[in-house]
């Protein structure tokens, strides 16, 4: 891969790992655009490493009180992360195969519009990430594990699931990204010697320019879920799903 291919599917990551439009399924849409003829799973996670670090600078102040004094966090949020390390140790295979099958990640972007589409039918919820339960984290936990096919959105999906518990927006938001720490390092541990194998110049062009995307990309969707909330972007991967459906149909 080339380092301005590199560039680019480093801030289409970025741009679309937090907003909910599944940065997976843009990989590979814009893989096929700029003839690509695969991204390898080891670069997808190299450039998911990169937008975590910037989910750990952008909340390093509620990472911080949660590990000084909101320990009863940590459990919850390792609660919620079992769900989706268990699927994708079992099922890793499975999952690479959808990744090649691209006709699938056209369905799935629509299978993620009506789920952006649900979000917007709860009304806003009271509870604040202090008071969130056991059974709410796993209840996320089990949504986001969904997440692992490629189309379907993880902030837009876990954003869901916590709105359907009466978590409020905010906190929804919050509990969505720091719950992407442990899965996405996860997969990165697993990859890790896939990611040493990497072309080292293309490598830290994707990760820079993910980095520093993802970071805009957080900010957008702390402020658009406090007022707009996701009806545009499920229209957009409704659109986004059955052009991709239909430009495979045809070439």
């Amino acid at each position: 891969m080339d380092i301005i291919s590199a560039l680019w599917l480093g801030i289409i990551q970025g741009l679309t790992e937090f907003l909910p439009v599944s940065s997976t399924a843009h990989l590979i849409i814009f893989s096929k655009l700029l003839n690509i003829k695969s991204v390898p799973i080891a670069f997808d996670v190299l450039l998911h490493l990169a937008t975590v670090i910037a989910v750990i600078i952008y909340f390093f102040k509620d990472i911080l009180q949660i590990l000084t004094q909101k320990k009863k966090m940590i459990p919850l949020i390792i609660i919620a992360s079992i769900p989706a390390c268990v699927i994708g140790f079992y099922f890793n295979k499975t999952i690479e195969l959808l990744f090649k099958a691209s006709y699938w990640v056209g369905i799935f972007l629509i299978c993620n519009s009506i789920i952006l589409y649900l979000s917007t039918l709860f009304p806003n919820g009271k509870k604040q990430l202090n008071n969130m339960t056991t059974k709410d984290a796993l209840f996320i936990g089990i949504f986001q594990s969904l997440a692992i096919i490629p189309g379907i959105s993880r902030s837009g999906i876990t954003v869901t699931a916590a709105f359907a518990k009466g978590i409020e927006k905010n906190s929804a938001a919050k509990f969505s990204f720091l719950l992407s720490i442990p899965v996405i390092l996860g997969a990165t541990f697993m990859k890790i010697t896939d990611i040493s194998a990497l072309e080292w110049t293309s490598a830290l062009a994707g990760f820079i320019s993910a980095f520093i995307t993802a970071l805009l990309a957080i900010k957008t969707f702390m402020i658009l879920i406090k007022s707009k909330g996701f009806k545009f972007f499920a229209l957009y991967c409704l659109i986004a799903g059955i052009l991709f459906i239909l430009i495979l149909s045809i070439y």
